[in-house]
C-alpha cells in the first residue's frame, strides 16, 4: 500500500512496527525505535514532529513484559501511559481509532478500515481537546446520543441514500 501521507511510527524496534513499515513501503514513512525516540520523554516528542512534520502518527512503542512492568512500574507507566499522552499533546490533531468500526475490505482481504473520533490539541488557543467540528462522523453520533436521552432511548435510523444520473448523449455523441 503506498500512501500520499509523511507517516511516523515509533517503537521501532517490535514485529508491529516492522509490519507497519511495510504496509506504507514509501519513502516518506520514518520508523523510530526507543534510542531515536523515547516517548516518555516531552521534549523529544515535540522536537521528532517539529523535525519529520508527520502528517500521521502511529504509536506502536510499549512494554510488554508484564513481568518486567510488575518490577519497574515507574518506567512501565512512564512508556505505556505518559509516552502516548506526550504524542497526543505535540500533535496538531488527535484521532482516537475505534476498534469495533474495524472492517476488512472485500476486494482485498490484505487492507481493512476502521473510523476515528478527531479531537482539537489540548494546547490551542480555541476550544482546546474538543471535538472536531468537521468530524461529521463524531457530531452525528453526539446529537444522536443526545436524542436518545431527551427521548427515552428512542433511536434515529440513518444512512446514506446513493443516487445516481442516466446521462443521454446528444446527436452529436455528446
Amino acid at each position: 500500500m503506498t500512501t500520499e501521507y509523511k507517516v511516523l511510527i515509533t517503537g521501532g524496534d517490535g514485529q508491529l512496527s516492522a509490519d507497519l513499515a511495510q504496509v506504507f513501503n514509501n519513502s516518506d514513512t520514518v520508523v523510530l525505535n526507543r534510542e531515536a525516540l523515547d516517548i516518555s520523554r516531552p521534549r523529544e516528542v515535540q522536537t521528532a514532529l517539529l523535525h519529520y512534520k508527520p502528517d500521521v502518527v502511529i504509536n506502536t512503542a510499549a512494554l510488554t513484559d508484564v513481568d518486567g512492568c510488575q518490577h519497574n512500574v515507574e518506567e512501565a507507566r512512564s512508556v505505556n501511559s505518559h509516552g502516548p499522552q506526550n504524542l497526543v499533546e505535540a500533535a496538531e490533531l488527535v484521532g482516537i481509532p475505534e476498534p469495533e468500526t474495524f472492517m476488512q475490505l472485500p476486494w482485498d482481504k490484505r487492507v481493512g478500515r476502521f473510523y476515528c473520533t478527531f479531537f482539537r490539541n489540548r494546547e490551542e488557543k480555541n476550544e482546546a481537546g474538543a471535538f472536531l467540528t468537521a468530524d461529521c462522523r463524531g457530531n452525528l453520533r453526539r446529537l444522536h446520543d443526545e436524542f436518545s436521552k431527551k427521548h427515552n432511548g428512542l433511536r434515529l435510523r440513518m444512512g446514506t441514500e446513493p443516487e445516481m444520473m442516466w446521462l443521454k448523449f446528444d446527436e452529436n455523441g455528446k
